[in-house]
């Protein structure tokens, strides 16, 4: 919703600053060009050739030559956004595996990048600007020249006409130096333009595609880029997870799980490839997808609003007796039961008065009230001690050992619950199999596991 907001604020600013000035411009533009032509034609040709250069040549420059070096400032950003913010999360891995400075060396790098690019995006606004001040001006020496001998006379009369051209000039160079800005950001409203034009149009008359039969998932040589010429984050997954198996996901920060994770939820389309849950491909699925996915995520958000809202949020439908029930399975009862007004405790803005492992129960508290039969965890031991991470993580497979369970993770406490363990590096599948069998084959899991449990 947040995007989509944006992006209605974008657009806004496309028509308020961008195609209505532009469109006025041009307006002008032929009106004085015509009021000129009445006095002298050859001068109204010359001032059509001079205003030409503001209106139209200036713009068009802007959105060519800027147009590229915006698109790969958009780029950088992004990628320096992304990565930082897992490496962020990960930065144990980083610690463990003792390549700090391999990561400070490649966002220096990216950063002196950026800022390169963002330097030959202002001085080509420089030189432009100074054209463009140039141009103003020798419109206006143009002017007083013509003028002056247009309206010959000392004072007053018709040699007042002279000031009244030539200030006329300063009110309409400011209507047009606002052009080449004005057009250059077109590129910035680019992809929002695109992304709402690509929101599916809604019938009251389409049937939704509903899952039958066994929910198995299944991803198939499964490509995705978040930009076109960006790199693949994920490069020629397949996977296929049978119904009620649990399968871990693992990989650095950064390598592509969480991405993954939103395919899985339809939450974004495959660049190429397919992410399908009992043969209907997710993202055609639509909301209903919660139906039958649900979702632990790192830090999971409780409204301001009581306690029993929060978890009514998965089944509106739930009766208090319920949600006793798997507050109890959560081991979050007690708890409740403590609070001043049980579970019409009001809940402070985001939750703040639970714990980490706390706001973690109650959202797995929803989920069983929603009753899914897939859930997605995505990494949502970050940030816990290791006591609480391990009652936890043991709290969620005996609450969900009916269900598929799909793991986003990126060390390995607890990874002996499940029954598949993958690994992805750099958007491709890199190892397969169960807990033992990499344990017992597989040196660079034996590493991996050595370094989560601090051996090395």
């Amino acid at each position: 919703m947040g995007l989509l907001a944006e992006d209605i604020n974008h657009i806004q600013n496309l028509y308020l600053r961008t195609i209505f000035p532009t469109i006025i411009a041009w307006i002008l533009y032929v009106f004085l060009v015509i009021g000129l032509g009445v006095f002298s034609i050859p001068f109204a040709f010359l001032m059509a050739l001079m205003l030409f250069g503001i209106v139209f040549v200036l713009p068009l420059w802007s959105v060519v030559v800027n147009g590229a070096r915006q698109e790969k400032e958009k780029q950088l950003k992004n990628e320096l956004y992304s990565e930082l913010t897992d490496n962020v999360i990960g930065v144990s891995d980083w610690i463990f595996s003792q390549r700090g400075q391999e990561y400070v060396s490649w966002h220096d790098q990216v950063e002196k990048k950026l800022q390169d690019t963002q330097a030959s995006l202002r001085k080509f606004n420089r030189r432009r600007d100074f054209i463009l001040q140039v141009i103003i001006g020798l419109i206006v020496v143009a002017l007083l020249f013509w003028t002056s001998q247009q309206f010959i006379g000392d004072h007053g009369g018709a040699a007042n006409w002279i000031a009244a051209f030539v200030l006329s000039v300063f009110p309409l160079a400011d209507a047009f130096s606002g052009l080449p800005d004005a057009a250059q950001e077109t590129n910035i409203y680019k992809d929002s333009i695109k992304r709402l034009n690509d929101l599916p149009i809604i019938s009251e008359n389409s049937t939704k595609k509903v899952p039958e039969g066994p929910l198995d998932i299944e991803i198939q040589h499964l490509v995705f880029q978040y930009e076109k010429n960006s790199r693949k984050v994920l490069n020629d997954i397949s996977l296929s997870i049978p119904q009620g198996e649990k399968l871990a996901i693992l990989g650095r920060s950064g390598s592509g799980k969480s991405t993954l994770a939103s395919l899985i939820r339809g939450d974004l389309t495959p660049t190429n490839g397919n992410v399908v849950l009992a043969g209907i491909a997710t993202e055609q699925i639509g909301d209903e997808i919660s139906e039958y996915i649900g979702v632990i995520q790192q830090t999971p958000y409780l409204f301001h609003t009581t306690i029993l809202n929060n978890l009514r949020i998965g089944n509106e439908q739930a009766d208090v007796a319920q949600v006793w029930e798997v507050l109890e399975r959560v081991g979050l009862k007690q708890l409740a039961e403590s609070l001043p007004d049980g579970l019409n405790t009001m809940v402070d803005e985001a939750g703040l008065r639970f714990s980490g492992g706390e706001r973690h129960r109650i959202a797995l508290a929803r989920i069983l009230l929603k009753d899914t039969p897939i859930v997605l965890l995505d990494e949502p031991t970050v940030g816990l001690d290791p006591i609480t991470e391990q009652a936890l993580i043991d709290t969620f497979f005996e609450q969900l050992k009916e269900k598929t369970i799909i793991w986003i993770t990126h060390h390995l406490q607890g990874i002996e619950k499940m029954q598949r363990v993958v690994f992805i590096e750099d958007g491709q599948l890199e190892m397969s199999g169960s807990p033992l069998e990499l344990a017992n084959n597989n040196s660079r899991y034996q590493k991996l596991k050595a370094i989560d449990e601090g051996k090395i």
